[in-house]
Formats: structure tokens, sequence, C-alpha cells
């Protein structure tokens, strides 16, 4: 692999970023701040130039959650790509619920029985844009920007899950908790967001919620889920009440527990995702523009 890579989790306000070399973490750091805004994130992504190395440059794959970006299963009958495309293109301007242009990306699924679907991701395109260049101001070529379910998706077909499993995915970060409901193979069909993370001041909140979500499987897409599935740093005082109040057997993930998790996770993604904020014409840009940031700083360094 020529290029060094990196990989960036930015998950409700959390932010940390590593350097991968062979597929193992050479370098990471973390902001001990939430990360909310884009001066916030100018200003982290300045700090972490100071405290690892990114002098080599390189591509880095992007995930990212946020109290603006919004996710919607669609069941939508079979159809060519691009007027699948047009087809989504129509929603997002129906469905988006802040006023600004909006970045777009989407998971295609299919489910037994023949029947056809898309999680349709939505962001604000400000967001999205502000990233990159905050990003390419450290010299960093964003090649992927996607949303938590990538890696979920990703991650799922390599446990040991029945191929008839339903899961409920609950995803815990300090101030958010992310709730997947996918079957086995990864394909994710709901996704809810809680304004709360989980402590012990708000499990019983969360079980209860989990357990809603469990109904809502059952009722809404004509099959049970069959387990839970915990991913986060979780207190070891919460596990036991998990277990015993959620309707379903529950398992907690212990490489999610690591904070690093959906960074070096993010980092193996396939490089031909469609639930990429990014298009293939964007990438081709930020490359020529990354190379010729490069040529002009080697250019002034001769100079120098």
């Amino acid at each position: 692999m020529s290029r060094t890579r990196y990989a960036i989790s930015w998950l409700y306000g959390e932010f940390r970023i590593a350097r991968l070399h062979r597929d193992e973490i050479a370098e990471q750091w973390e902001s001990p701040a939430q990360v909310e805004s884009y001066a916030d994130l100018v200003k982290v992504l300045d700090e972490a130039a100071q405290a690892i190395d990114l002098g080599d440059k390189g591509d880095v794959t992007v995930v990212h959650e946020h109290d603006l970006h919004t996710h919607e299963y669609l069941e939508v009958p079979a159809m060519k790509r691009r007027d699948l495309e047009k087809y989504l293109h129509r929603r997002v301007h129906q469905d988006k619920s802040f006023d600004e242009e909006a970045a777009w990306c989407f998971h295609q699924v299919a489910h037994a029985g023949g029947k056809e679907g898309v999680l349709l991701h939505l962001l604000p395109k400000r967001i999205v844009k502000s990233t990159v260049a905050a990003c390419g101001a450290v010299g960093l070529a964003p090649k992927q920007y996607v949303p938590l379910t990538e890696i979920v998706s990703d991650y799922l077909p390599t446990l040991d899950l029945d191929a008839d499993d339903m899961v409920v995915v609950v995803a815990c970060f300090k101030a958010r908790t992310e709730i997947i409901i996918a079957l086995a193979d990864g394909e994710a069909l709901f996704v809810r967001e809680l304004n709360y993370g989980l402590s012990a001041g708000t499990y019983e909140r969360l079980v209860t919620d989990v357990n809603r979500t469990l109904r809502y499987g059952r009722q809404q897409l004509g099959r049970s889920v069959t387990r839970a599935l915990m991913m986060g740093d979780i207190n070891a005082e919460l596990v036991e009440p998990l277990q015993n109040n959620i309707d379903v057997p529950v398992s907690f993930d212990e490489q999610a527990a690591d904070p690093y998790f959906w960074a070096v996770w993010a980092a193996r993604l396939s490089g031909k995702l469609s639930a990429n904020f990014i298009s293939v014409f964007a990438q081709k840009n930020i490359t020529a523009d990354a190379l010729r940031r490069v040529a002009a700083w080697s250019t002034a360094a001769v100079l120098l």
C-alpha cells in the first residue's frame, strides 16, 4: 500500500483519529472535548496534527453521525439504478427535516420473497463539504464518508449468527444511543436515534426503548427480533440489568468495546459503496486537490 491511511470516527460529538499501517493502528488520538461544529473540527484536526504524524498525507475514511443525520428505510420496487437514483432524489426533497441543501446516499437491500428496499441517509450538505475542507487543510484526502450503519452492515456477517437471525444492535455513546434492526447478513432495516447515552441513570429508559423497538420490528417487519447486540464501552455494573430486562437474549460485543473500533472498521470498508456521501467524481477531485497541495509544498520546500 503506497499511501498511508487514516480513519476518523466522529460520532455524536466524540472525535477520534487513527493512522493505520498494514491494517493496524500505528498512532491514535482523541479529542478530550465534544466536537460539534466546523470550528471545533478545524481546531481538533490541528491538535491531531500536532499529536500524531500526519506528515505522510494520505486517504482518510470518515464515519460520522450527527443529530441532523437522518436514516429512513424505504420499500421500493425493483428498478434500474438510474431510475432508483431519480426516485430517491425526489424523496430527498420531500423528506429532509432541514431547509438547506441535502447530501444523501443510500444502501440498497433485498429481502426474502423478492422485496426490494433502500436505507436512505440524509445530512446537510454544508456539513459534508466543511468536513472535507477541514480534512484537506491538514493534507488528508477523504475517500469515504459513511454513516454508522455501513460499519454495522459490514461487521455483522463476520459474527457467529444464525442465517435467519434478526438482530437489534444497540450502539452506545456518551451523549447518544443508536438502535439498528438488521438481518444476520448485515442488511439494516431500521434506525432509531435516542437523545441520551447509556449510564446508571438512563439504562431503564434504554431498556424501555429497546423493548419498544423489538415490538416495532415484530409489527412492522413481520418477524421477531431474535437477539440484542450491545456495542460500545459499557459499564460492567450495567451488564446484568440489561441482560435481565431486555426481552431477547443479549450479548456484549468485545471488539466494539474499544473506542477506536468504529474508526478501524471504517478503514476496512470496500471502496465501492453506494452509502458514501462523497461521490466518485468528488473523490477524484479531492485526490487531485491533494496532489496539487503536495506539489505546492514540495516547490515551497525547494525554494526555501
